[in-house]
C-alpha cells in the first residue's frame, strides 16, 4: 500500500494540532497587511491570527514545505475562508512538528499537476488541524493526494469535499469529521486509495455523517485499489457509507473495504457498486481485521472475503437490503449474515459462518450449467427462502445446487427448487440430495416454497435416507402416484370444451309453446332470446389421484330468422346462434395436496331447426336439431393451446295431457336426445417438460328423460313450472396421453339429472325462463347448474 510520510517542516499536506501552552507572542494579519504568498508561523508560543480578510487568496510555488504552514509548537487561527495553491512541489496548507492551526470559516487547499505532495496535511506527534465549515481540497494530478493526517495528531472537521487522484484521505491519528464526507478520485491507478486509515499506534477515525467515495477510472491497469483501507487503525462510519467504482468501460481489480489487523464499524447504510469480476470485492478482512456492519440498509455488488484466524465480516441486523457477490471463508476465517426482508445473489460457491434473520431471499444465480453450494456452520432464524436450481431426474445424476450444514440447522426455512433441464422420473434410492447436514437440522427445518414438477410427476421433500433412520439431509423424491396435477387441468379442459356449449331445447328457448300462445295472426314470424348460465361440478380424476372442480359460464344468444306453418298445423323455425363460454378448472393432488388452475375460453357459431307438429297447441310432437362449431383458447399453469370442436345434435319429445281439471292441465313430455361431438387440440410440450397429445374426447352424448309441468288453461299469463328427470350417457373416453402414458379424465359416462324451474310473461311479446339442475355420478362426481333466459317475440 502506497502512503506518504512527512518529516518535521519540510513534508506535509496533513493537517494535526498539538495543544500549546507557551505564549511568545501574538501576530494579528488583517486584510491591509495581509502577504499573498508563502505565510507561516513557526516556534513555540508564537501564534498567527488572520482575521477581517474576507476570502484570502495565497498562492506560491514552495518545494518540501507549504505555502499556509504552522511549525514548531506555534498556533495559527484563521477566522475567514482561506484558499491556498501550491504550484510547486508541496503542501498547500502544513500543520507540522506539533503545531496548531484552526480553520474557523472553511478553507479551500489546492495543488497543482505533477505535486505529489498533500493539499492538506497535519504531521508529527502532537499536530492538530481543526477546521470549522467545509475543507475543500484539491489535487487533480492521478498522482495527487488529498488529506494527511499523521500518526499521534489530533483532529476535527465539518464537512470534507477532495478531489484527488491516488489518495483521498491518510489518517493516522485521531480524527473526527463531524459531517458530510466527499471523495472523487478522478483518475484512478494502482493503489489509489479512497481513505486510508493507517497507524503504529492508537489512532482513530469517526465519521459522523455520510460518506461518498467515488472512484473514477480513465484507463485499465493492473492491481488493486481500495475505496476504504483500513490498517492496525479503527474507523467508524455512523452515518453511511457509499463506494462507486466507475470503471467506464476499463478493466483493473477493486476492493470496496479492506481491513487488516483492524476494526471498520459501519452503521445505517453502506452502498458498494464494485463489480462481480473474481478479483474484485466488496468486503475483504485478513489477518484479523475486522468489519462489522450492523442495523444497516445494504446495497452491495462485489465479493466478500474473510481469512486468516480472527478475522470478521459482519452483517448484523441487515433489512430491506441487497447483497450481489459470493462469499469465502480462508484459514479461520468468519462472514456472519444476520439478513432480514433482505436479497442475496450468489453464482459460486460461497460459504458463511452464520446465517440468521428472517423473510429474505437467497439466490444460487444461474451460471453456465455449473450447480453452487452454499456452506454455513450454522442456519438459524426464519422463514428465508434459497432459490436453487436442480436437474429433476431419477436422481442417479445428482445434479443441482446444494445447501450444506457443517453444524447445526434450525428454523424453519423454503427452498423453492427450479428445474434446470431434467424431464422428470421416478426418483431411486434416496432421490436427489438438496441439503447436506454433518451436523444437525431440526424436523421441520426446510420445506418445499412452491410444488416442484418436472414431466408427468411431482416431487416432495423428504428428510432422512430410505434406509438410515440417522441420516439428517434433505432429498427429492418421487412415487408412481405422485403425477403431475397439470395432468388433470389438462383433462378437465379437455372435458369442459366437449361439454360447455351443449343444451336442450328447453335450455335454449324455455317451453317455447307457452310462449306461442301469446302470438296473433298478424305478428312477425321473428324472435330473439338470450340466456345466461353457469355450472359447477366436482369428480375424482385420474385414477382417483386428482379432485377437480370446474365452474363454467355461458351467454348463449340468437334468434329465429325464419317461422312458418303449413296446411296441417305443422310449425317450423330456422334460427341462428352464437356464444361466448368460460370454464375454470381447479386440480387438487390427492396425494401431495397441490393445487394447479387452468381454464378454457371459448366462442360458438351455429344455426338450429326446429318442427312442432301442433302450431299453437300444447300437445303433440316436436322434433330440434342444431349444430354449432367451438373454438377455444385453453390455458394450464405450465401452458397455453388451442382446441376445436364441433357439435351436433337431434332431440325429439312428445308432450300430452296426463290429468286436468276446469282450469289446470298436468303435461308430460317424454323426451330423447342424441348428440355427437369432434373434439381435436393441439399436442405441445408445456413449461415443465410435460408432452400432451393424442386427446380422445370425440364421442357420442346421449339423453334420455322426461318433463312434467303445470299448465293454466284459463290464465295463460300465469308462470309455469316443470319439474325434469334425465338419465345422460357420454361415450367419450376423454383421456390424453402425457409424456407417453395415457390418463383418463374419469368423468362418469352415466350421470342422473333433475331440474326444477319456471317460466313467466313479463309482458305478451317478452318472457322470462329459468331453472336450477343437480347431477350425480360415480367417483364422487356431483353437478350442479343454472340459467336465466329472456325470449322477445317480435
Amino acid at each position: 500500500m502506497k502512503r506518504r510520510r512527512y518529516t518535521p517542516i519540510y513534508l506535509g499536506v496533513l493537517l494535526a494540532c498539538l495543544t500549546n501552552t507557551a505564549n511568545s507572542g501574538t501576530t494579528i494579519l488583517t486584510d491591509s497587511d495581509f502577504p499573498r504568498g508563502h505565510t507561516f508561523v513557526k516556534g513555540a508560543g508564537n501564534t498567527l491570527h488572520i482575521q477581517n480578510t474576507g476570502t484570502a487568496y495565497l498562492s506560491d510555488s514552495m518545494a518540501h514545505t507549504g505555502v499556509l504552514s504552522s511549525e514548531l509548537n506555534a498556533i495559527l487561527i484563521v477566522d475567514d475562508h482561506v484558499h491556498v495553491t501550491n504550484n510547486g512541489m508541496g503542501d498547500a496548507i502544513l500543520v507540522v512538528t506539533g503545531a496548531k492551526a484552526y480553520f474557523n470559516n472553511g478553507l479551500t487547499a489546492v495543488v497543482g499537476a505533477g505535486n505529489d505532495y498533500f493539499a492538506l496535511a497535519s504531521t508529527d506527534a502532537g499536530s492538530e488541524l481543526h477546521v470549522t465549515g467545509t475543507a475543500n481540497v484539491i489535487s487533480p494530478d492521478k498522482i495527487g493526494f488529498g488529506i494527511y493526517l499523521g500518526n499521534n495528531t489530533k483532529n476535527s472537521f465539518d464537512d470534507v469535499n477532495v478531489q484527488a487522484g491516488s489518495i483521498g484521505i491518510q489518517n493516522m491519528g485521531v480524527t473526527t469529521i463531524d459531517k458530510q464526507v466527499k471523495i472523487d478520485l478522478n483518475d484512478i491507478d494502482t493503489s489509489s486509495v479512497g481513505i486510508l486509515n493507517f497507524t503504529s499506534t492508537n489512532g482513530k477515525l469517526t465519521l459522523n455523517d455520510a460518506v461518498s467515495i467515488n472512484m473514477t477510472a480513465t484507463h485499465s491497469f493492473s492491481g488493486y485499489n481500495y475505496g476504504m483501507y483500513n490498517s492496525n487503525n479503527q474507523a467508524d462510519f455512523n452515518n453511511g457509507l457509499s463506494i462507486n467504482f466507475i470503471d467506464n468501460g476499463y478493466t483493473y481489480s477493486r476492493i470496496g473495504v479492506y481491513s487488516t489487523a483492524g476494526t471498520v464499524k459501519i452503521a445505517n447504510t453502506l452502498s458498494i457498486l464494485a463489480s462481480k469480476a473474481d478479483s474484485s470485492y466488496a468486503l475483504f478482512a485478513i489477518n484479523g481485521g475486522k468489519i462489522l456492519v450492523n442495523n444497516a440498509l445494504v446495497n452491495v455488488s462485489g465479493h466478500f472475503i474473510s481469512s486468516g484466524a480472527n478475522s470478521q465480516i459482519d452483517m448484523s441486523t441487515v433489512a430491506g437490503s441487497i447483497i450481489d457477490g459470493n462469499t469465502a471463508l480462508i484459514s479461520g476465517g468468519v462472514i456472519n449474515f444476520n439478513l432480514t426482508d433482505s436479497k442475496w445473489y450468489f453464482d459460486q460457491n460461497s460459504a458463511l459462518t452464520l446465517l440468521s434473520g428472517s423473510d429474505s431471499d437467497i439466490y444460487f444465480m444461474p451460471s453456465a450449467g455449473a450447480y453452487k453450494t452454499l456452506t454455513m456452520g450454522t442456519l438459524s432464524g426464519t422463514n428465508h427462502t434459497f432459490w436453487m436450481q436442480t436437474k429433476l431426474d431419477d436422481g442417479s445424476s445428482q445434479e443441482t445446487d446444494k445447501i450444506i450444514i457443517s453444524q447445526s440447522g434450525a428454523g424453519q426455512h423454503l427452498l423453492n427448487i427450479t428445474n434446470s433441464g431434467g424431464s422428470g422420473g421416478l426418483t431411486s434410492g434416496d432421490g436427489i440430495k438438496v441439503v447436506e447436514v454433518n451436523g444437525t437440522s431440526t424436523s421441520n427445518n426446510f420445506a418445499l416454497n412452491s410444488p416442484v414438477r418436472a414431466g408427468i410427476y411431482e416431487y416432495t421433500l423428504h428428510q432422512g435416507s430410505t434406509t438410515n433412520a440417522a441420516d439428517q439431509n434433505w432429498y427429492l423424491r418421487t412415487t408412481s402416484e405422485q403425477l403431475n396435477p397439470d395432468i388433470g387441468t389438462y383433462l378437465g379442459n379437455q372435458t369442459a370444451a366437449t361439454g360447455l356449449f351443449m343444451h336442450s331445447l328447453h335450455d335454449r328457448l324455455g317451453e317455447p309453446q307457452y310462449a306461442e300462445r301469446f302470438r296473433n295472426d298478424n305478428d312477425s314470424q321473428s324472435s330473439a332470446w338470450v340466456r345466461l348460465a353457469t355450472t359447477h361440478s366436482k369428480n375424482l380424476a385420474g385414477g382417483d389421484l386428482f379432485k377437480q372442480h370446474n365452474t363454467g359460464y355461458l351467454v348463449h344468444l340468437g334468434g329465429d330468422i325464419a317461422q312458418w306453418t303449413d296446411n296441417d298445423n305443422n310449425r317450423y323455425h330456422i334460427g341462428l346462434m352464437a356464444a361466448y363460454g368460460k370454464n375454470d378448472t381447479e386440480t387438487k393432488s390427492q396425494v401431495t395436496g397441490s393445487r394447479v388452475k387452468g381454464n378454457i375460453e371459448g366462442y360458438s357459431l351455429g344455426a338450429y331447426f326446429t318442427w312442432y307438429d301442433n302450431e299453437k297447441l300444447p300437445e303433440g310432437w316436436y322434433v330440434d336439431a342444431w349444430t354449432m362449431y367451438n373454438w377455444f383458447d385453453n390455458e394450464t399453469q405450465s401452458s397455453t393451446y388451442d382446441s376445436r370442436a364441433w357439435t351436433n345434435s337431434v332431440e325429439a319429445g312428445y308432450a300430452y295431457k296426463f290429468a286436468e281439471s276446469e282450469r289446470w292441465q298436468w303435461m308430460i313430455e317424454p323426451h330423447a336426445q342424441v348428440a355427437y361431438t369432434y373434439y381435436d387440440a393441439d399436442n405441445h410440450t408445456d413449461s415443465n417438460g410435460v408432452r400432451v397429445s393424442d386427446d380422445d374426447a370425440s364421442g357420442f352424448s346421449t339423453r334420455l328423460g322426461g318433463r312434467l309441468y303445470l299448465r293454466d288453461a284459463l290464465n295463460q299469463k300465469n308462470a309455469q313450472v316443470f319439474l325434469e328427470a334425465n338419465w345422460l350417457y357420454n361415450s367419450a373416453k376423454n383421456t390424453l396421453r402425457f409424456n407417453g402414458e395415457q390418463i383418463a379424465d374419469n368423468t362418469p359416462s352415466n350421470r342422473f339429472e333433475v331440474k326444477a324451474g319456471m317460466q313467466g310473461a313479463i309482458t305478451p311479446k317478452l318472457h322470462i325462463y329459468s331453472h336450477i339442475g343437480l347431477q350425480w355420478g360415480k367417483d364422487q362426481y356431483e353437478g350442479a347448474s343454472g340459467q336465466v333466459g329472456v325470449k322477445y317475440n317480435f
